[in-house]
């Protein structure tokens, strides 16, 4: 699985918004232009953002935007639904409304072979995102690094992708 760009850039933005809480509202060409993406792309991302009621955005000489909630309070999960709907990795693990034998697919739930893995991937997934704040990746002040932990060793891209 891959994080799309509009996710990443969306988590940049949000931790960038986290780091500068208390200075007033934030400029986006500010934004696009410490965390490196494109401003037309950054303007698309507030604005779904906006609509989901992460953000604030003032109007004006000295506007710009805002979380609207504490950093602490939002999570990783909060930016990347907002922006791209839940992580669902297959149809399957999608029910259809009113049936509660078959998935999306048409597949008899005690049938498929499959279902337990992609609902286990779902639920890892989901945890680890709506786990993680914006406050854990923010740290304290401009240029802190996370405090956050893992167990998975660090991968180049190359040997990933091999």
């Amino acid at each position: 699985m891959r994080v799309s760009a509009k996710s990443e850039y969306a988590v940049r933005a949000m931790v960038y918004l986290a780091r500068a809480h208390g200075r007033g509202p934030v400029p986006l060409s500010q934004v696009a232009e410490r965390e490196h993406i494109p401003l037309d792309f950054l303007e698309q991302v507030m604005l779904l953002l906006r609509n989901r009621g992460l953000v604030k955005s003032v109007r004006g000489v000295h506007g710009g935007y805002l979380l609207a909630a504490p950093s602490e309070d939002l999570s990783v999960g909060d930016v990347m639904n907002a922006v791209e709907g839940q992580p669902i990795p297959v149809p399957c693990i999608e029910l259809p409304a009113g049936d509660q034998q078959t998935c999306t697919m048409g597949q008899i739930m005690l049938d498929c072979s499959t279902r337990d893995v992609w609902v286990l991937l779902y639920s890892t997934i989901s945890q680890t995102l709506n786990s993680v704040s914006l406050a854990d990746l923010g740290g304290s002040h401009a240029g802190a690094r996370p405090t956050l932990r893992t167990t998975l060793p660090m991968v180049s891209p190359v040997a990933a992708a091999v």
